[in-house]
């Protein structure tokens, strides 16, 4: 080999290769970034769908592409909570071989020789899928929650003056829950009667929000 010729340029890593560090190193940081930030966008859709879907409202059928991008931005709690597993699950397995190289041989540590060879096989695979049950588990609780704070009346209340129509009823002067908004539509909800409204943005002429915090049986002033 010729000493004076360039040295190859080391492959790029796998998907799932167990050497992650060299994403940050390669050309294909950007690559990484961007399946990073769609996976927390799609943790942040489902958190949305989950609790539309308390109200009989399929986020699908009213959706566009680019809810999906801004969803992460739009439910910072829900992806901030979701990637917490992260550093828990690398510290557990820091942990777990910490012990044993201390206790190279107790079975409970080490787990035999069949336990090894399975976590050396499909140890990135295990943090894939602890961080998808937890972000799955903790969407459905969180929805659940939300969703049953605002069948109770407590959430933000909006008035909403459409072009053509109303979303009140004649004598109502109780303003309804937001729910949430895509790109196209508005979604409402009414707890006294408990009846959703889903409202296209062209026919939205004018949003106001109360900042107040009010008690569900306070109505606030429509002045």
């Amino acid at each position: 080999m010729d000493p004076a010729a360039p040295a190859e340029k080391p492959a790029p890593p796998a998907l799932w290769s167990p050497h992650w560090r060299r994403w940050l190193e390669t050309e294909h940081l950007a690559l990484a970034i961007t399946l990073a930030y769609l996976f927390l966008a799609a943790v942040g859709m489902l958190h949305r769908g989950f609790v539309l879907l308390y109200f009989r409202i399929n986020l699908l059928d009213y959706a566009e592409p680019s809810d999906l991008l801004l969803a992460a931005l739009r439910d910072p709690l829900i992806v901030l909570v979701c990637i917490a597993p992260i550093p828990l699950v690398a510290l557990y397995f820091r942990g777990a071989q910490w012990l044993r190289q201390r206790f190279p041989r107790s079975f409970w540590t080490t787990g035999g020789a069949r336990g090894r060879e399975f976590e050396r096989k499909h140890r990135n695979a295990l943090y894939v899928l602890t961080m998808l049950l937890w972000a799955l588990a903790f969407s459905l609780q969180y929805a659940s929650k939300v969703a049953r704070d605002l069948r109770a009346g407590s959430g933000r209340r909006v008035q909403v003056e459409l072009i053509t129509g109303s979303v009140r009823a004649p004598g109502d002067t109780l303003w309804p829950l937001l729910l949430g908004t895509t790109q196209k539509y508005v979604f409402l909800y009414d707890n006294a009667r408990q009846v959703t409204t889903v409202v296209p943005v062209d026919n939205v002429a004018q949003i106001r929000y109360d900042r107040r915090r009010l008690r569900p049986s306070v109505v606030p002033s429509t002045r």
